[in-house]
């Protein structure tokens, strides 16, 4: 079902990075496991994110580098930061994505983000920070002040800075790069 879409993407924008997603929650399209779904992709994208706090998610990052599929490692604490420093192919990671996900609390948000990448720094592969819901904001914001790229969208925050409702996608990057002074 990806295979489309992705062959799609590479004739509209050449030489766009394409990412996918390998969660456990997607559908596999009639595989049995997710190393047999992407091993049958025949538009595989550039890049996948794996979370690390899934099961089987070592054995599908060495599957996926067999492959030639480049691995955004996903991080949501000290325990997956962790695995992925035993990895056997965690000096390949292409970039590391700091996801508070599971913490709503700004300024918890922002201790667990800056932990995560304390103990993965070690790596020197970029590293992308995003939250979720309210605290997406103080963790993109002590992201991109620590350097590091960062997310934001409506995948993240229906919330908006002000409690209200997150505008569109492209609305909340604008509004983050302007609170930057338009630096990217």
């Amino acid at each position: 079902m990806c295979d489309p879409v992705v062959a799609a993407l590479r004739s509209a924008v050449p030489g766009l990075e394409i990412s996918l997603s390998t969660s456990e929650v997607i559908a596999l399209d009639g595989a049995a496991d997710r190393i047999e779904a992407v091993a049958g992709w025949h538009s595989p994208p550039d890049v996948v994110s794996l979370n690390l706090a899934e099961t089987g998610s070592i054995d599908l990052g060495s599957a996926l580098l067999e492959l030639g599929i480049g691995i955004e490692a996903g991080i949501f604490d000290l325990t997956d930061a962790g695995a992925l420093l035993a990895a056997p192919w965690a000096g390949q990671v292409m970039r590391v994505l700091v996801e508070t996900i599971f913490e709503h609390d700004d300024a918890s948000a922002v201790e667990l983000a800056t932990a995560i990448d304390a103990r993965v720094a070690s790596l020197d592969r970029p590293r992308l920070w995003h939250g979720d819901d309210r605290a997406t904001w103080a963790v993109v914001d002590a992201g991109l002040a620590a350097g590091h790229d960062a997310r934001v969208g409506l995948e993240d925050s229906l919330v908006d800075r002000d409690g209200g409702p997150a505008p569109s996608n492209p609305d909340q990057v604008k509004r983050t790069l302007a609170r930057r002074g338009g630096r990217r």
